[in-house]
């Protein structure tokens, strides 16, 4: 058994299970269970991958009501080798009721099994190869087809997948109260093409990673020469971070502030260093994320003079101080050769220069903001990760795996300001944050920090290791 929600009282609760990737279990991976007494449950499960295990039983969502009440709502879930995919049953005297909008059940011996009398809704599913149906009526849009995984062990979805954009958005109020996010910890709502549309499943469809080298000697421009990024314009998605060693390959510094600004004549994005006078160093190299969220990434101009810092004015930002963000310098004319981070004051985000200059009216940025999770999270410098120049990253989707991309951003959280230019490096089995200049690391120094997994389920296995699921 992997997660178990049992009740025997007289109350009612509600419950969150958001996120999780569930190997196994033996009654499923998640059962639910009223069993004794008058109480009422409320349970939201969304943006869960509910995987077989080796030989032992397979996992599914089970769904049991022998007392009270109880509710349940199960959006953009993947069931994959299950006995059951999703089963729902209810005794006398009981009562079951349960939505199941977005999901993707396949391979299991039996895909949706609802006993009589529990009350079901459903719509937007995607079902393939399981044995059996008991008391599984599809609504009107959802598809039986083969949703064109990448793997039984990794239900991500292809680029072909027909579980893209095919899912209802509107179904995500039922799980309202849990974080927007899917099952690798990255925002739900992406663009393919268009606007923001979801996915069916646990995994949502849309972001992209990859790392590019400075190929030129000579110049403070470096051209971005990638299928993703050529003749897209405007592109307020695109993040940027210097990484010194990709896949333990080079090792190579960048001692500037670089930035991105759109070539129109050659249809391409550039990197450059802010100090227009130091070269991008031959072989340096760059992490590049092109965010698939459309409502969360924006570009953002300074308009005030005379500060070390620029407020964003933005609805999903205001009062929320819980958030991760990326930020990447964006040349429309005006440089910058400053360190930058964010900071929350008085109920705003600030894009600040960590080396306290004034910022220049004209300053551009993209900006992209998500809630905290796994793959999104805020790192301190302490005595105890931190050496010189360095601060070290201790997180299981990234230790030993040196071909992880990780994006970061500065952050003055603490108090502190680092006025050093940062990459990242791996080094003895773990990523570390660096001071390009040397300088040594002011302790409560602060990073936000985000990673795919996707990208990393790509180029390694450990994302399907024990320790992590």
């Amino acid at each position: 058994m992997a997660i178990i929600l049992h009740d025997e009282t007289d109350g009612s609760f509600d419950l969150n299970v958001t996120g999780n990737e569930i190997f196994g279990g033996a009654q499923g991976g998640l059962l639910i269970h009223s069993s004794a007494g008058t109480g009422v449950m409320n349970v939201d499960v969304s943006s869960n991958a509910f995987y077989k295990y080796d030989s032992n039983l397979p996992s599914g969502i089970h769904v049991i009501s022998d007392s009270g009440a109880l509710n349940v709502d199960v959006v953009n879930n993947t069931m994959l080798d299950g006995h059951y995919g999703v089963l729902a049953l209810e005794s006398s005297g009981s009562s079951a009721s349960i939505n199941v909008f977005n999901n993707i059940v396949a391979y299991a011996n039996f895909g949706f099994s609802f006993g009589a009398g529990v009350e079901v809704d459903n719509d937007h599913n995607l079902y393939h190869a399981n044995a059996v149906y008991n008391n599984y009526v599809p609504g009107p849009n959802s598809l039986q087809t083969d949703p064109l995984i990448k793997d039984r062990k990794n239900a991500r979805l292809k680029a072909n997948s027909p579980a893209i954009n095919a899912g209802d958005a509107l179904s995500l109020l039922l799980v309202a109260d849990a974080e927007l996010v899917d099952a690798d910890g990255t925002f739900r709502l992406k663009s393919v093409a268009g606007p923001e549309q979801i996915d069916i499943g646990a995994y949502e469809f849309g972001d992209i990673n990859f790392w590019h080298r400075q190929t030129q000697s000579g110049t403070h421009l470096s051209v971005i020469d990638n299928v993703a990024t050529n003749g897209f314009f405007p592109l307020d998605k695109l993040l940027l971070t210097s990484v010194f060693n990709p896949e333990q390959t080079g090792g190579v510094f960048n001692d500037a502030n670089e930035g991105l600004f759109y070539d129109g004549i050659q249809n391409k994005w550039v990197i450059f260093n802010q100090e227009t006078g130091t070269d991008i160093n031959f072989s340096a190299a760059f992490n590049i994320a092109k965010q698939g969220s459309v409502s969360r990434t924006f570009e953002h101009e300074n308009t005030t003079a005379g500060l070390n810092s620029t407020e964003l004015d933005q609805p999903g930002l205001n009062g929320n101080n819980d958030l991760i963000l990326q930020v990447a310098q964006n040349w429309t004319g005006v440089y910058n050769p400053h360190p930058v981070g964010v900071i929350y004051f008085s109920g705003k985000w600030r894009i600040v220069n960590t080396d306290l200059a004034n910022m220049p009216v004209g300053a551009n940025f993209n900006v992209y903001y998500q809630p905290k999770s796994k793959s999104a999270w805020e790192h301190i410098a302490t005595a105890g990760n931190s050496s010189g120049g360095v601060t070290e990253l201790d997180h299981p989707l990234l230790n030993g795996v040196p071909c992880a991309q990780v994006q970061v951003t500065q952050s003055a959280s603490q108090g502190v300001f680092n006025d050093s230019p940062i990459g990242v490096s791996f080094f003895a089995n773990r990523w570390r944050v660096f001071n390009q200049n040397g300088n040594p690391m002011p302790l409560d120094s602060a990073f936000h920090v985000m990673i795919n997994p996707d990208q990393i389920a790509q180029c390694s296995d450990l994302i399907f290791k024990d320790g992590f699921d």
